[in-house]
């Protein structure tokens, strides 16, 4: 993945690839060498084809190259062609989908407060073809090669917005988005209008419900749709009823035919979305954390008790799932804040939100600690819609009996972060938003 950052004026290439973790900044001049490494070329002719009139000297482009051959960011040769995102498999996905109703989570209407903190939160803002052709801005920016291919080097139908100290290059001082500011919401990327709305397909209906790492969606839940305080305040889907209704660049995810329980137990997709049902459809309880705990012993115990594997099925202690999970959190927080502040800007809020989550995980490495802040409730409501909007939006991942018990460590590490990042924002929200980034 390319990303261009602006970091106190100056511009850079991040290089990043997901699967190793491997990082390499590029100047400009680098860069526009490695945009023509696309495998149809060897070296003098990548040469070649960047000089555009002025020469590129050859051992420049054989530095470049094999610097990012060391880092293992260059494949040899013609990687497979990366499908475009209107294929035809896709295409057909949507139409057997078309009909299926859609059920919005009930009781909530979303609210966005209108600041823009969305737009500095994330190390990647999408810009579809469509995007690019739809707002007079973003074709600017493609024709001056602002945008980056979202992956690889020669993808000319998904890109990457360029970020400024962190923060979309979009995003005006007041918060607002230059692009909707000029040219309404509607030439806004699609990713940017629909966010945070999920939308997952669970085998009969398409469910829609919000990530929980942006504040408004807890902003919303003090506010109406009548809330002066608010620039938008629409519902979730106005005026949606099945999947056709959908703008067609909409995300979709499909519950796979069977989802690991366990790592070694796989439960149908008809009895994942039969539990979540009866899990949300419990009464709220004083503590959010102990019910998600409570959820992944329980199924942890019925997986193993009714499976091949009972002789596994002991007794957990709730206390020490919580601080394996704490564990797992925080050695993968503090890799992601040393990895961010090792190039990323001071004033980038990805740095700094890793930083403060990472060190509130660490601390919870202390079990007293974790032990008195796993009872001590802090925003009871804010923390039991967390847990609705997740199992209802199967916003989960395998094996389910770990990933309820992550999430309850989520919420400890938001009691222990509390208002460390200032009111502005919501530090459930920014726990979610940090663990997005690290698993991603």
């Amino acid at each position: 993945m390319a990303r261009k950052h602006v970091t106190g004026g100056v511009s850079k290439i991040a290089l990043h690839d997901a699967s190793t973790g491997a990082l390499y900044l590029l100047g400009l001049e680098q860069w526009h060498i490695v945009q023509f490494a696309d495998g149809t070329r060897d070296v003098a002719e990548i040469a070649a084809a960047a000089s555009n009139g002025d020469a590129v000297p050859l051992v420049e482009t054989v530095c470049v190259l094999e610097d990012l051959t060391a880092a293992g960011l260059v494949e040899e040769g013609l990687r497979a062609e990366v499908p475009p995102l209107d294929r035809s498999e896709a295409n057909a996905v949507r139409e057997a989908l078309a009909d299926r109703p859609v059920e919005v989570i009930p009781g909530f209407s979303l609210v966005c407060e209108g600041r823009g903190e969305c737009c500095r939160s994330y190390s990647s803002i999408a810009v579809t073809e469509r995007d690019a052709k739809r707002a007079r801005r973003l074709v600017v920016l493609a024709e001056e090669g602002e945008l980056t291919p979202f992956t690889g080097t020669g993808r000319r139908d998904l890109f990457a917005m360029p970020l400024v100290d962190g923060a979309c290059a979009q995003r005006l001082d007041d918060g607002r988005c230059r692009i909707h500011a000029e040219e309404g919401e509607a030439a806004k990327p699609i990713g940017c209008r629909t966010y945070p709305i999920t939308l997952v397909d669970d085998g009969e209906v398409m469910r829609a419900s919000v990530a929980c790492e942006c504040s408004c969606v807890f902003w919303s839940l003090r506010h109406d749709e009548a809330s002066t305080a608010s620039t938008s305040s629409q519902g979730l889907l106005p005026g949606v009823a099945t999947v056709s209704d959908l703008p067609p660049e909409t995300t979709l995810r499909r519950l796979g035919e069977h989802f690991a329980l366990t790592p070694r137990t796989m439960l149908a997709r008809r009895d994942i979305a039969r539990w979540s049902r009866s899990a949300i459809a419990m009464p709220a309880v004083d503590n959010p954390v102990a019910l998600l705990l409570e959820q992944s012993i329980t199924l942890r115990k019925l997986a193993f008790t009714e499976g091949a594997h009972a002789e596994d099925a002991g007794d957990q202690n709730m206390l020490d799932v919580l601080a394996a999970a704490i564990e797992r959190f925080a050695t993968e927080a503090a890799a992601g804040a040393e990895a961010a502040e090792g190039w990323r800007s001071p004033l980038d809020r990805v740095r700094v939100a890793r930083r403060l989550v990472a060190d509130a995980a660490s601390r919870l490495r202390d079990r007293a600690r974790l032990a008195a802040l796993a009872d001590t409730v802090t925003r009871g409501a804010d923390e039991m819609f967390f847990v609705r909007a997740t199992i209802f939006g199967l916003l989960l991942s395998a094996p389910l009996v770990q990933s309820l018990a992550d999430a309850a460590a989520r919420l400890v590490v938001a009691r222990e972060l509390g208002d460390a990042e200032g009111g502005a924002h919501h530090p459930i929200a920014t726990v979610e938003m940090v663990y997005r980034g690290l698993s991603a």
